[in-house]
């Protein structure tokens, strides 16, 4: 099915959904209103699920081991993903074909999953590797592939371990959310002398504390590990999903009730729930924002306080900001680079510098840019939190 149908189709049917929300009194036409309600919103996540399979065709194909020849691999996409994560949508955002990187399932098979785990920086996978194993710019695909044939039952020589990496983008004047698809792999070779780093980003697979990692503050967005193999006519695979990178705020939103809200007014389609009617449909709470504290900043050991006038840094500087609760995926930096007649632009912590995050009480980056910051703020809101001005 065309985008175009699937757009044509959601926009006959907001008609009907706004005409009988608008007319809808008894408790017929309610619970009609509620089920007609429901398809819509249905029908708004097969719009973006078609955007991300057409996206992720050259790799998905092949990868449901229980596809039937009476069904497609888009078939079995839609059933994995259609109930599960939400995204919203608004009517021009669907016209453009606006992408969203989601936890989707992006494989479905028989081999052991791969599971991936935030620590400290990095998204660690349950991929082990030998204790003292290091991978460096000498080392081959081939002593790779050993290590992780002696410490993983699961793998075997010949498999294919393949890198699934969505980056999340932003374009044009409306910020229109786009998603780009970089796909790496390599084949469970002990004889390859191919460098393995030449075929596979240092970023994307990296040795931390004896299990193969990603960097967190890699470009936002998503990644998955998926392992698969060949048996006579049939191909194996383990069941992944998408793992959301954590400085992923776009998700956040596109997901959340008020972005559904957008979404369906933007079809014309206003519910007009009443907060204080007990007789209402069941609502999310809204969350409160999750507590951190920042206890003061120091630039080269000199402490900086709030209102002290903007924070003039150069490479090489040494920047610390203490607190409680710290992780670096939680604060931006609004910075003016250029000097006085430069707009201010907001970055996230490593665009300043190289940061290192030993507890959650301590940030330290290693300045590498010239720029007067001005405030700390959230990542997820905006939010000042350390005021310079």
């Amino acid at each position: 099915m065309t985008s175009s149908t699937i757009l044509d189709r959601m926009s006959k049917q907001a008609n009907e959904l706004a005409a009988l929300i608008s007319t809808g009194k008894t408790a017929t036409s309610k619970s009609r209103t509620t089920t007609a309600l429901n398809s819509f919103l249905q029908q708004m996540q097969f719009s973006h699920i078609a955007n991300v399979y057409t996206l992720l065709k050259r790799f998905v194909i092949g990868t449901f081991e229980e596809k039937s020849r009476k069904k497609s691999y888009y078939n079995f996409f839609m059933k994995y993903n259609l109930g599960g994560p939400k995204v919203y949508l608004t009517k021009s955002e669907a016209t453009v074909k606006a992408c969203v990187v989601a936890p989707y399932t992006i494989s479905q098979g028989s081999l052991q999953p791969i599971e991936m785990t935030q620590s400290t920086g990095m998204l660690v996978t349950s991929i082990r590797l030998p204790q003292g194993f290091d991978i460096t710019a000498t080392t081959t695909v081939g002593e790779v592939s050993l290590a992780l044939i002696k410490q993983n039952a699961s793998m075997q020589k010949g498999d294919q371990l393949s890198l699934v990496h969505l980056v999340q983008t932003i374009t044009g004047e409306k910020n229109i959310p786009r998603v780009l698809l970089r796909l790496h792999e390599f084949v469970l070779n002990p004889a390859s002398q191919t460098i393995f780093y030449d075929q596979i980003p240092k970023a994307l697979f990296t040795v931390n504390g004896g299990y193969v990692s990603t960097d967190a503050n890699a470009e936002a967005g998503g990644i998955a590990y998926v392992l698969s193999r060949r048996e006579g006519s049939k191909l194996l695979v383990s069941t992944q999903t998408i793992t959301l990178t954590p400085g992923n705020t776009i998700y956040k939103k596109y997901s959340s009730e008020e972005k559904k809200q957008e979404a369906l007014e933007s079809y014309g389609i206003v519910t007009r729930i009443l907060f204080a009617d007990p007789e209402k449909p069941n609502t999310k709470q809204d969350p409160e924002d999750d507590y951190f504290t920042i206890s003061g900043v120091t630039l080269n050991g000199a402490s900086i306080g709030e209102g002290s006038g903007e924070l003039g840094i150069t490479s090489g500087d040494v920047l610390e900001i203490k607190g409680s609760k710290l992780t670096e995926v939680e604060l931006k930096a609004n910075i003016t680079i250029g000097g006085p007649t430069s707009n201010p632009i907001t970055l996230n912590l490593s665009g300043l510098g190289n940061v290192t995050t030993s507890s959650e009480s301590s940030i330290i980056i290693h300045i590498t840019i010239t720029g007067d910051i001005d405030y700390l703020l959230r990542s997820d809101n905006s939010a000042i939190v350390y005021n310079f001005c």
